[in-house]
């Protein structure tokens, strides 16, 4: 007999396709190897031809772009409290903290017309235009690399800490934070967990470097309950660092800020 072998019907595999989007060509700046622009007054935005690329970062809130030329990188931020940010930024720096250096530009300038028009020839996926073009002032500042406390591990934070600078640009950052009533870094004032996010470790050493710096303003006719209160605790921690008691036990605010860092880096710092 001669035997029939069943038919069997094959199916094409079918292959899913993408379609083709902006974020296919998206520009990443180069932010682990190019070296940052220090001379913030030496950009020439007239061409794009100067220019690599612009990247939105997705840390900033409010927007922030990594802009890379053909020297390095430089950051384009949006603020809608300029002010503050910059009040911070120099009294940062007589503090003498590592703060990034800083720059406003005016939209209405010819430098500040020039960089919006070059940012948004770079820009493929048009964020620049909806972030930027409503703003009257951009800020220019200086790209620093490092790592976060967050993100310290602990056997890097005990070299980074074993370094007595170390401890003391924190200390002084502490005082820029106390003095403009930033709680969302290390609480020395307030009651607060913290945000070692905003503290970074520059890749140059162990320097202190504060991001997100901002005035937290408490109006007394509005708020005078809380603006006496919060006058009362910096009068209360300034007589403690100030008594002679004889006394060598670690002050309770200190603590607080040493139990901080311990639970985000798992590293004691030390009483010292």
């Amino acid at each position: 007999k001669d035997y029939l072998l069943p038919t069997v019907e094959v199916k094409e595999k079918q292959v899913k396709k993408k379609w083709a989007t902006s974020l296919d060509n998206q520009f990443k700046a180069n932010v682990n190897q190019a070296p940052a622009l220090t001379d913030l007054l030496s950009i020439d935005w007239s061409s794009t031809n100067n220019f690599k690329g612009v990247e939105r970062s997705d840390k900033g809130t409010e927007g922030l772009f990594f802009v890379e030329d053909n020297r390095g990188i430089v950051i384009v931020k949006r603020s809608s409290n300029i002010a503050s940010e910059v009040f911070c930024a120099i009294l940062a720096l007589k503090l003498k903290l590592n703060a990034p250096k800083i720059r406003i530009i005016p939209n209405a300038s010819q430098e500040g017309n020039d960089m919006l028009t070059c940012l948004e020839a770079l820009d493929k996926e048009f964020r620049v235009i909806t972030t930027l073009s409503g703003q009257t002032h951009f800020l220019l500042m200086e790209f620093i690399r490092g790592v976060t406390l967050t993100n310290l591990k602990s056997d890097v934070a005990k070299e980074v800490f074993s370094q007595p600078s170390t401890c003391v640009q924190l200390g002084r950052l502490l005082a820029l934070d106390t003095l403009t009533n930033n709680s969302d870094r290390l609480p020395l004032v307030c009651s607060n967990e913290g945000n070692l996010a905003n503290i970074m470790i520059c890749e140059r050493g162990a320097v202190v470097v504060p991001i997100d710096n901002k005035v937290i303003p408490i109006d007394e006719s509005k708020y005078p309950d809380l603006y006496h209160k919060y006058a009362d605790r910096v009068k209360h921690l300034i007589r403690i660092l100030t008594a002679d008691n004889g006394e060598d036990s670690e002050c309770l605010a200190f603590k607080n800020i040493r139990n901080i860092i311990h639970t985000y880096i798992g590293y004691d710092i030390g009483e010292e």
